[in-house]
């Protein structure tokens, strides 16, 4: 072979893994990033808590701001009245406070990348509280204020017991990410199979305040994910989940519609239909919780069922316009035998659709 032609081949070579370095450098569609992540512990009791300054890599990322807090022994219990910074518009995605203190996931959307900014948290209550922001890449740009990107939500509490939270995904490749609070004691958190600790906070109050996520996207809409902890198992908690959404492929943008059906020891196994711009059906889980994913804009009419039950409302209107629409909620609606015995004491039996003493 001559000179020229060992060049020849080398340079072909050469430039082939040129190509080939650069395929495997593009990021895959649909495939959400963590960016910015940063945390502020206030152990000193505050109405505000504030994120250090921190900076992102690009535009169009999703930016969600953690929020929990201690709660008071008695009166009103604790809630995030706002979120603002960094010249963004902050709404909130979920709170869970039925427990003492608050656990709550607040969003925003930037389309530009930001610099050296702050985000700040304006609680109800002098206390103690811990806030983290993640920003995301390569999520659903559509909608207002991170709308798009923003799928299903999960809410857990209980007084005792070991924190869990369930939501089913609306979109694959789904990102499931949770935020809780523990107002019994200072302990560190057990996660659960596949999930990690983002951050936790042992607070010199007494409470452990804390994010999780899944490692990694979940790859099928329709899954139900659970953020949760083997431990503690004995203490009162607070925990918000959320599913931050990838772009969408080809073909234009899709959304979800998802709710609960309350309480949950009724509303599992309930089959809810949906009609209008496309028809489908869902059954709620274990948690109350159901959802319809792949939705174009349009308007849809939510209808639970379920023999025996009576839910209120009957049926629910839904527009989707350019974001998925969450708290889709219904109750079971109970009612109450009463009457008199004439003889006090005496224990009176029901039995039938349910039972009692």
């Amino acid at each position: 072979m001559k000179l020229r032609d060992i060049r020849n081949f080398f340079g072909l070579r050469f430039h082939l893994l040129m190509l080939v370095g650069l395929f495997l450098a593009i990021p895959s569609r649909g495939a959400i990033g963590i960016d910015a992540t940063v945390w502020r512990e206030q152990n000193t009791t505050s109405r505000t808590v504030s994120t250090p300054a921190f900076s992102t890599a690009s535009g169009n990322e999703l930016l969600l701001a953690f929020v929990s807090a201690d709660g008071p022994t008695s009166g009103t219990n604790t809630t995030v009245s706002s979120v603002a910074g960094a010249g963004l518009t902050w709404v909130l995605v979920k709170r869970t406070n039925t427990q003492l203190g608050t656990a709550e996931i607040w969003r925003a959307f930037a389309a530009s990348p930001l610099n050296n900014v702050t985000v700040t948290a304006t609680l109800s209550q002098t206390v103690a509280s811990l806030i983290t922001l993640m920003s995301f890449t390569g999520v659903d740009t559509s909608g207002t204020n991170g709308s798009g990107a923003i799928g299903a939500t999960g809410t857990g509490n209980a007084n005792p017991g070991a924190p869990t939270a369930t939501l089913i995904t609306t979109r694959n490749n789904s990102w499931v990410f949770g935020v809780g609070n523990d107002w019994d004691k200072a302990i560190t958190r057990t996660p659960g199979p596949n999930q990690t600790i983002v951050h936790q906070m042992l607070a010199t109050v007494g409470d452990t305040y804390w994010v999780q996520r899944q490692n990694a996207a979940t790859p099928l809409s329709g899954t139900s994910v659970t953020i949760n902890d083997t431990a503690p198992t004995s203490d009162r908690y607070n925990l918000s989940i959320v599913e931050a959404l990838p772009a969408t492929g080809g073909g234009g943008s899709t959304f979800a519609i998802s709710g609960t059906i309350s309480p949950a020891s009724l509303g599992s196994g309930t089959v809810v239909a949906l009609s209008g711009t496309s028809s489908a059906t869902a059954t709620a889980d274990g948690s109350g919780n159901y959802s319809f994913g792949g939705l174009a804009n349009g308007s849809y009419t939510v209808t639970p069922t379920k023999t025996g039950l009576t839910f209120s409302p009957t049926s629910q209107p839904v527009t989707i316009n350019g974001a998925s629409a969450t708290g889709v909620n219904f109750a079971v609606q109970t009612w109450t035998i009463s009457g008199t015995a004439g003889i006090g004491g005496a224990t009176v039996t029901l039995s039938g659709t349910s039972s009692g003493t």
